[in-house]
């Protein structure tokens, strides 16, 4: 190997490296079940995760509460809450288990029961039912995380009741072959 390759070789080598540390930060900024807040007294200026898909700046004076939780440093480290549910599901079952409640969601809007399982996992990967889910980098909202543009494209309006988006979800999977091809085209491709 000549100089002139052992060059190119040793480039082509960092660049792979710092694609795979940008992957990983990524991963690590994102993660899902990261849930943090500030505590004790201060002005606090730290990122706040809070649930899937949202990240907003906290920049208000906070008291410490009896109740655990982290401050997030600058540097943007988290640390996961188990016991903390995330914003979608609180609107989805306030009781924590959100899969029992969209169940009654979905048998009310007339999705057959023996599609319930691979209906919840396809709601699992979007928002864990949460009827107000909202991702701040798009217009992706609601349980089926439906585009303004999805929306028309089934004939539905944009709306907060939970069981109008599980029928207009219901209406959208058809596209993909029904509620398994949609959840294999989305474990695929990473959207459905």
């Amino acid at each position: 190997m000549n100089i002139v390759s052992r060059r190119v070789y040793i480039k082509r080598m960092f660049i792979a490296l710092f694609l795979i540390f940008l992957i990983l930060l990524a991963v690590e900024l994102f993660a899902p079940n990261a849930t943090a807040t500030p505590s004790s007294t201060r002005e606090a200026k730290s990122l706040v995760y809070k649930a899937p898909f949202k990240l907003e700046r906290s920049d208000q004076t906070t008291t410490t509460t009896t109740t655990s939780t982290t401050t997030l440093s600058p540097v943007k480290k988290k640390v996961a809450q188990p016991a903390t549910l995330t914003a979608a599901r609180q609107v989805a079952a306030p009781t924590g288990d959100w899969t029992v409640q969209c169940r009654v969601w979905m048998t009310q809007a007339g999705i057959p029961t023996d599609v319930h399982d691979v209906a919840l996992k396809l709601i699992d990967k979007e928002s864990d039912c949460g009827a107000t889910a909202q991702n701040p980098h798009s217009t992706a909202y609601g349980i089926g995380q439906f585009l303004d543009s999805t929306w028309k494209g089934v004939n539905c309006v944009k709306t907060s009741e939970p069981v109008e988006q599980l029928r207009c979800m219901a209406l959208y999977v058809v596209r993909h072959g029904g509620w398994q091809g949609s959840l294999n085209f989305r474990i695929n491709n990473g959207w459905y």
